[in-house]
């Protein structure tokens, strides 16, 4: 892989050496999983979903998923809730695995994560968002992410608005999934709405930003182009940090291209590894 497309990143206080990213997959990334990825070239790697309210009780198979591989020098651990009372005390039993980031599931269309209010039913509380955020950043000190989607379906699709809530917690990047929860994982991601919040393009080369694809956005200071086609939803102010865009990544060709339009690329259902920009294909997951 070229200098260009690869790079190190920094997101907030955390700077990763390069910019393959492993995304987290309920019921595949688990340690014998992510030190593989790592083999393979993988420079930040996420944990399958830990429940916050399972950890705050310290269930015995929610702490494993927290088990760290002897590779990852960085780790990325991915949450998910429904409310906030059990999240100081799960943040002080994570603690001591010493997570590089926390990232948030609010993108998770299975009927048993979403009846309890969690995973993508979480976009229709947009000051949940908000208040997760502040307490995870007020209590751990560590860049966090929120993984979303376009919203819970055609009918509601509220992800510039639930971006704003974020970013007004004191989120440092948003990963957009470009499907509804009623779509699912099918037939198609909505590449076209990822461009909706998409930072204007800069005039210098080494500004450009992505239109489309997974990659992890960078330098958005510039402002906003485009917007929702509903016009009650105004495109959030990303300022400096991070986005990310995710979801239908077919193969090598595409993951170059991505990467080549960003700065990083995250990559789960279709693992594009090494330096080499070799693809490994994994099954579909259900988060």
């Amino acid at each position: 892989m070229s200098d260009q497309l690869y790079h190190p990143v920094t997101i907030a206080n955390l700077t990763i050496g390069g910019n393959i990213f492993l995304a987290p997959l309920a019921g595949y990334t688990d340690v014998p999983f992510r030190t593989l990825a790592k083999e393979g070239g993988a420079d930040l790697t996420f944990t399958e979903m830990v429940s916050v309210e399972g950890l705050s009780r310290e269930g015995e198979k929610t702490i494993t998923l927290l088990e760290r591989s002897p590779l990852e020098e960085q780790y990325a651990v991915q949450l998910f809730l429904s409310s906030t009372e059990s999240l100081p005390r799960a943040l002080d039993l994570l603690a001591p695995f010493a997570p590089s980031m926390i990232d948030i599931n609010c993108g998770c269309p299975v009927p048993k994560v979403t009846k309890t209010g969690a995973g993508c039913a979480m976009m229709g509380n947009p000051s949940l968002i908000t208040e997760t955020v502040r307490i995870i950043k007020e209590r751990t000190g560590l860049p966090v992410s929120v993984k979303l989607r376009i919203g819970w379906d055609q009918a509601s699709r509220s992800y510039l608005a639930f971006s704003q809530a974020a970013l007004d917690g004191g989120a440092d990047l948003l990963t957009l999934h470009a499907r509804t929860r009623s779509q699912g994982y099918a037939p198609f991601a909505e590449w076209e709405t990822l461009s909706n919040v998409r930072p204007r393009r800069h005039r210098e080369p080494h500004h450009l930003l992505p239109s489309e694809g997974h990659p992890l956005w960078r330098r958005a200071s510039h402002p906003i182009e485009g917007g929702d086609p509903d016009p009650d939803h105004a495109p959030p102010r990303f300022d400096d940090r991070a986005r990310r865009r995710n979801g239908g990544l077919q193969g090598d060709a595409q993951a170059r291209r991505r990467l080549s339009e960003g700065d990083c690329g995250k990559l789960g259902h279709q693992a594009a590894l090494g330096a080499g920009g070799e693809t490994r294909r994994v099954r579909e997951s259900p988060c």
